[in-house]
């Protein structure tokens, strides 16, 4: 939408004032594995959740903005953020962060930046106390459940139980979303609203760090 709080503001500001709603390319808003994962967590189908650790690399704002955009849909706005270093982005403007977003009584949800020179992937891996669920990058869902560790008298291990393939079919379903917004059927899944909070969240990651330039 734009590279910074006040620009994406402005322009939040500019189709509101003309009565047009605005859509954001946070895909996977629309896709249905990841409204799984959300219904997952939300029903406790892998009891509470412990930890949450993303993988990124390409910069804060370019990249790990839309997975800020997921830990806001499943978990809302963290209490505390900690950035405790930073690796090069896919441009000097863009740094990569990574970070710690704290929720009282809730996950710790952790973000590692990747160099870009090294690697270049994507993961997510969600830890319950009665199961586990992990996007790879391969664009593959591993779902798990616990089962008495065989090694370990008293103690559980996590043991896959399926794995499902992401079928990219957000586009299919942000048209159909934009259809049913403009025939008063429903709402935007991805509003502009949503980056306004993303940025927020990226300039409190910008604010509290523990590394010296």
């Amino acid at each position: 939408m734009a590279k910074s709080l006040k620009d994406i503001e402005n322009i939040n500001e500019k189709y509101k004032e003309a009565g047009i709603p605005l859509q954001v390319n946070y895909t996977r808003r629309f896709l249905n594995e990841f409204e799984e994962i959300k219904k997952c967590i939300d029903e406790k189908k892998i009891g509470r959740t412990e930890s949450v650790t993303f993988y990124y690399s390409r910069g804060l704002v370019h990249n790990a903005s839309h997975y800020i955009d997921i830990a806001l849909w499943y978990f809302g706005e963290p209490d505390d953020v900690i950035s405790f270093s930073q690796k090069k982005g896919i441009t000097d403007e863009d740094k990569s962060v990574s970070f710690i977003l704290k929720y009282s009584g809730g996950p710790e949800i952790i973000f590692i930046a990747l160099d870009i020179d090294k690697l270049s992937f994507a993961e997510i891996d969600i830890a319950g106390t009665h199961g586990r669920i992990k996007y790879n990058y391969k664009g593959e869902i591993e779902y798990y459940t616990v089962k008495a560790n065989p090694l370990f008298n008293g103690y559980k291990i996590y043991e896959c139980i399926n794995v499902d393939k992401v079928k990219f079919s957000s586009i299919t379903r942000s048209y159909k979303n934009i259809y049913e917004v403009l025939t008063g059927k429903s709402s935007l899944r991805s509003n502009s609203e949503n980056s306004i909070k993303i940025f927020n969240l990226i300039k409190r990651i910008g604010e509290n760090r523990i590394w010296q330039n």
